[in-house]
């Protein structure tokens, strides 16, 4: 404690106070505690202050996605760099001291309270901030604008953690999600801008509920196989070390939602409490010293591998690398066991490489692995086992598919769509491969019928396609949001068309909630729908030179060279090889790495 004090300079005396003010009776000894939990975890921690108006920054962030000079628009609102104000240096024994009195009385005075030990309310519930928002009293503003809810809350005597978070949930304002930064916002911040990350949602969420004495946290994994992001989410603590995953903001303790539904290599818990590691050379997860592992909380990634490994016996440190063409990280340390090394709590159907550090460099200590139904699988390379493989997909970025996640299919005898009624709404991420087919139970018959796109997606889908109960193509007159993305021609009639690689981008200013569909000569029954999201072009051009990279255990390497005859290259590859492909003509690569499966790519 001392040490810590000794940081807090012209501050010191603050943070004395709040000592003083719980160390004179043995009633406070348990608040006392938490003081002293808050100050020793207080070092490193800090607010980013912009000194403009909310308003200024909250205009930016919805003008930020349509901008094309993004620095001049924070020049036009005036918006500076943030300054860091440390809360050692600024926090006052007054803030500290109601935030303490608060999360005691929310703890105590709640039903589920008792099932809570005081680890867990020490970390879920008392800390005063959640990242490096601007402070403020969130708690006292939080209780006034839930009162009744709480009251109702309190006074259900068999009321637990989890029923009150999915109540509490189902009241927390919609948010539109973006993919773009935002800065750190507090609860003021967060209710009046109601846009941002997963990161936004889980923080809302958290604020919301400690203020009334549940306990949540956020967990998170630091990138999904071949994409350049990861994703967080929350968990509610329901007693006795039991946690049920939710989103804030949109699903509720025990609903799927995407944090459950993707693959996923590790899953780590953000914590107030600074953690004692053992950090990495270069950059990597593992070098955060507030966070936790919980994979083993996770079905998905509750996974253990044993491989063999071979790397110098003077290197003691052993990582796990996740193997991954965009977006490759060390995110566990392996057991190692003489020529062998176990990695526990990883997820399945994602490719790994076991790597030690050598001056800074990462270099690999086996061969590459999956985890394939519970099984290893080494994919070695080996150059006499070869098997026929055909090629005809380049494997580019396909960043547009989370823009159908949250659309749904409507059907209405009224043009307008006034009196209507959703069919299907997709809660999945669709795939870029094959279409997506849904059975409708609905035996009324509908003139009108629509797909309707989640906020930000310009309604971009490839196909859809609509069948009667005996399996009928159906077909009318297109309707929807007329024109396309700055006249790019990728109008409403792209979805009908029969071509995948169209899709309909509707125009600036319709990015929300912009649709199209079809308009039946008499009313149809809806037995099922088909639908492809916008893709990129995957082709391969006849005329183009494309490279074969194979892995060959410490390096990239050609292995094959030439052009595609009718879309396709047909050639003799090992059978456990590891490979992406790249379009020397355009100088694109693909975005993954694909294995061969049945003579056929399989990307990973």
């Amino acid at each position: 404690m001392e040490e810590v004090l000794s940081l807090s300079g012209k501050n010191r005396d603050e943070l004395e106070k709040v000592l003083d003010y719980y160390n004179g009776s043995q009633d406070d000894s348990l608040k006392l505690r938490a003081a002293k939990y808050l100050i020793k975890n207080m070092p490193g921690k800090y607010s980013l202050v912009y000194d403009v108006p909310w308003e200024n920054h909250s205009a930016a962030l919805y003008r930020y996605f349509d901008c094309e000079n993004k620095e001049s628009l924070f020049s036009e609102y005036g918006i500076p760099e943030p300054e860091k104000r440390y809360d050692l240096e600024c926090i006052s024994a007054d803030y500290l001291i109601n935030n303490i009195e608060l999360a005691f009385e929310a703890w105590e005075s709640h039903p589920w309270g008792k099932t809570i030990d005081f680890a867990s309310f020490c970390e879920e519930i008392l800390p005063y901030r959640i990242g490096n928002e601007p402070l403020e009293d969130w708690r006292g503003k939080v209780l006034a604008s839930y009162r009744e809810i709480d009251n109702r809350l309190r006074a259900d005597s068999c009321m637990t953690a989890g029923q009150a978070c999915a109540i509490v949930n189902r009241l927390l304002p919609e948010y539109s999600w973006v993919t773009y930064p935002v800065p750190p916002m507090n609860y003021s911040m967060l209710t009046a801008t109601p846009r941002g990350t997963c990161d936004e949602m889980c923080a809302l969420a958290m604020f919301t509920m400690r203020a009334l004495g549940i306990p949540v946290v956020m967990d998170f994994t630091p990138s999904w196989p071949n994409r350049t992001s990861g994703h967080a989410w929350n968990s509610v603590n329901i007693g006795d070390g039991m946690y049920v995953s939710f989103m804030g903001t949109e699903y509720n303790p025990g609903e799927e939602h995407l944090g459950t539904r993707l693959r996923k290599c590790k899953v780590f818990r953000r914590t107030f409490a600074r953690q004692d590691i053992d950090t990495v050379e270069i950059p990597s997860i593992l070098n955060d010293p507030y966070i936790i592992d919980v994979s083993d909380k996770y079905r998905d990634t509750d996974n253990t591998a044993t491989v063999r490994i071979d790397f110098p016996q003077d290197e003691k440190a052993l990582y796990l690398y996740t193997f991954e063409k965009p977006f490759p990280e060390i995110i566990d340390r392996g057991i190692v066991n003489g020529s062998f090394a176990t990695f526990e709590h990883v997820g399945g159907e994602i490719m790994y490489l076991p790597v030690y550090i050598d001056g800074g460099e990462i270099l690999p200590a086996s061969f590459p692995f999956m985890i394939n139904r519970g099984k290893t699988v080494s994919f070695d390379g080996d150059l006499e086992n070869k098997v026929k493989v055909e090629i005809d997909n380049l494997g580019l970025n396909q960043s547009m598919l989370f823009r159908m996640q949250e659309g749904s299919f409507e059907a209405s005898n009224d043009s307008v769509f006034g009196r209507k009624v959703v069919l299907h709404e997709i809660e999945d991420i669709p795939g870029d491969s094959t279409y997506t087919e849904i059975p409708i139970a609905s035996k009324a018959a509908y003139k009108y019928v629509r797909y309707m796109s989640p906020k930000g997606s310009s309604c971009n889908v490839a196909e859809i396609e609509f069948y009667n109960a005996d399996g009928g193509q159906l077909t009318g007159n297109v309707i929807g949001t007329a024109g396309s993305w700055y006249s790019s021609g990728m109008t409403k009639e792209k979805v009908f068309d029969g071509d995948i690689y169209t899709y309909f981008d509707a125009p600036f200013g319709f990015q929300d909630y912009s649709w199209v569909g079809l308009k039946f000569d008499v009313p149809q029954v809806i037995g099922s729908i088909r639908y492809f999201p916008r893709i990129e072009d995957n082709r391969l051009v006849n005329d183009h030179r494309y490279e074969v990279f194979y892995w060959t255990g410490d390096d990239w390497q050609v292995i094959l060279n030439q052009k595609p005859v009718n879309g396709k290259i047909v050639a003799d590859l090992p059978e456990k090889g590891i490979y992406y492909i790249r379009d020397a003509k355009n100088n694109k690569e693909s975005y993954q790495y694909f294995i061969i499966d049945n003579s056929r790519q399989k990307w990973l």
